[in-house]
């Protein structure tokens, strides 16, 4: 899905008309749709919203929402699927992926906690060889904090660490959000 908001509405059909005419020429997609009714996108955005749920009646979901190279983002898809193999209903990717964010659902039979720590380590440990990020726009919080060494470096950390004491030395912003425990 590609969603536009330009200037004038018959500008943005004419580019997307464009655009849908070379990438089908070029065998990038097979098929597709302009959606330029509201009840029509409406429609299109209720398929999308649709994906997680069902998913959900397959098994157990493991979510990410992991940023990477666009070069990069199915191979990822195609790397959980050999790696994990029969030990997982579907591996599928979806999202905004032109801004190099990648939604990646897992889903598993039923919840095992050493498989969900296995897939998290291939998930991360993939993002992280390619410089991606294992929290695209969600941004870290609590959830990730401890887990930027999968795509920052101590550098970086500390630096960030720094900039954060100029603007909070008591750490009162935020509390325990953002930056890894010490």
């Amino acid at each position: 899905m590609i969603e536009t908001c330009g200037t004038t509405h018959a500008h943005d059909e004419d580019k997307l008309e464009t655009f849908m005419e070379r990438v089908k020429e070029q065998n990038v997609i097979v098929d597709g749709t302009i959606a330029t009714a509201p009840d029509h996108i409406e429609k299109l955005w209720g398929i999308y919203n649709s994906i997680l749920i069902s998913l959900v009646t397959s098994g157990y979901v493991h979510q990410f929402d992991v940023s990477l190279p666009h070069h990069k983002i199915y191979e990822c898809v195609e790397y959980l699927r050999k790696e994990l193999g029969d030990t997982i209903e579907q591996v599928v990717g979806y999202g905004h992926l032109l801004d190099g964010n990648l939604d990646l659902s897992i889903v598993a039979r039923q919840y095992n906690s050493h498989q969900s720590a296995e897939i998290k380590d291939l998930v991360y440990s993939f993002v992280a060889k390619y410089n991606g990020a294992i929290s695209s726009e969600l941004g870290c919080g609590f959830k990730f904090r401890n887990l930027s060494h999968y795509s920052k470096g101590p550098v970086e950390l500390k630096l960030e660490k720094m900039i954060k004491d100029v603007f909070d030395p008591k750490g009162i912003l935020n509390p325990y959000k953002v930056l890894p425990d010490e």
